[in-house]
């Protein structure tokens, strides 16, 4: 039985170590969430309106129309749990309280969610 796990082990190792380094590398890879992140931390102090929401507002909603300190801060498949952690980093952070738009939606698992826990 030790031979077996020994072998098992060492046939799964390398397989751990290139996942691992995969991470590894995905996690210094620049996106998009980082690019805004790291935006919002230079100009968070001077944000009047903040723009959240999925992709309906990341093309929908042209922060130039809406302001000189306009920020969007949307993304493709961004839910509503999303948004309230960028505003809640934001207090986290310090910066000043913007005006938030965010796009209101609602589906049905949400609404099934909402009626069953209300039961």
């Amino acid at each position: 039985m030790k031979k077996f796990l020994l072998r098992t082990f060492l046939f799964l190792l390398p397989l751990a170590l290139l996942l691992m380094g995969g991470e590894a590398v995905l996690r210094l890879h620049p996106n998009a969430a980082k690019a805004k992140d790291k935006a919002m931390r230079l100009t968070g102090s001077i944000i009047d309106t903040l723009i959240l929401g999925s992709s309906h507002a990341y093309y929908g909603l042209c922060p130039e129309l809406l302001g000189r300190n306009a920020y969007n801060a949307a993304q493709v498949s961004q839910t509503l749990k999303y948004d309230e952690f960028i505003l809640n980093r934001m207090n986290e952070i310090g910066m000043n309280q913007p005006n938030a738009l965010s796009e209101a939606y609602a589906n049905f698992e949400n609404a099934a969610k909402t009626l069953r826990d209300s039961l």
